[in-house]
């Protein structure tokens, strides 16, 4: 009789701290686990938005999960396009996630810098659960269950080619005598400054063009303008023709 007492109250004490744990350590009590599968996209175009999404996979029991960036590369931004802005999205809208489900949270949104680059983006998995009554509340982030990091890279916005050189015989300039070439570019990108940069090897000290020296390092300094020939006094002009499209000359 003694003995089936004893075993009754430890069988009672048993039960009570199970359910302690349950209440105060759930994660002592459920193995929680979960792992962050696939990021889509990893490739961007510099300074354009894209939504991305990345697939979730509960390997653990059911439970609430939320995913956040931890670091991104240097002038990247990723946020989850909502407001409040915040660096993190609540998986299946806050509901849970059952055991085995896999879900896609986002969009998170992602901008690259329009030079464009590449490096990593590194995301946190976590369980979290809501503290609060109603909207009155927060998310708690109760475990972090998974790390995971992708490699993306992004194309720069900045385009254009040198459609042709005017005059392009060799022999048309004379020493000592004035003349004019004319480069004739197209802007296949996004507005921004075109440099034309002579790169035969020569050193251009002592040449001039339209009554202005040639820097040292071979750069010249006037830049495209938004429409007609760049004149002598026309530097650090903004292209302003669309992306794609519209030809200008500098000469």
């Amino acid at each position: 009789m003694q003995q089936y007492r004893v075993a009754s109250r430890l069988r009672f004490w048993l039960r009570w701290a199970y359910v302690v744990c349950c209440v105060f350590f759930p994660a002592v009590v459920f193995a929680y686990s979960g792992e962050i599968t696939n990021q889509d996209p990893t490739s961007f175009v510099g300074g354009a938005t894209r939504d991305t999404y990345l697939a979730v996979k509960n390997t653990g029991p059911t439970c609430v999960m939320a995913v956040k960036v931890t670091s991104c590369p240097s002038g990247w931004t990723v946020n989850n396009g909502s407001w409040p802005v915040a660096d993190f999205i609540v998986c299946n809208n806050g509901s849970d996630v059952g055991a085995g489900q896999t879900v896609y949270p986002g969009p998170f949104k992602v901008t690259p810098p329009s030079e464009g680059g590449s490096g990593s983006i590194t995301w946190e998995l976590w369980r979290v659960y809501w503290y609060g009554i109603g909207v009155a509340g927060y998310w708690v982030w109760d475990q972090k269950l998974y790390t995971k990091t992708f490699v993306v890279s992004a194309t720069s916005a900045w385009s254009g080619q040198i459609t042709s050189v005017v005059p392009a015989s060799p022999g048309y300039f004379t020493y000592s005598a004035d003349g004019q070439l004319t480069v004739n570019i197209k802007n296949t990108g996004i507005a921004g400054n075109l440099i034309v940069q002579l790169n035969d090897g020569a050193d251009p000290a002592g040449w001039y063009l339209q009554g202005r020296v040639l820097p040292e390092d071979n750069v010249l300094d006037g830049q495209v303008a938004a429409s007609g020939r760049c004149g002598p006094d026309v530097y650090r002009q903004t292209v302003a023709e669309p992306a794609g499209g519209g030809e200008d000359h500098c000469g």
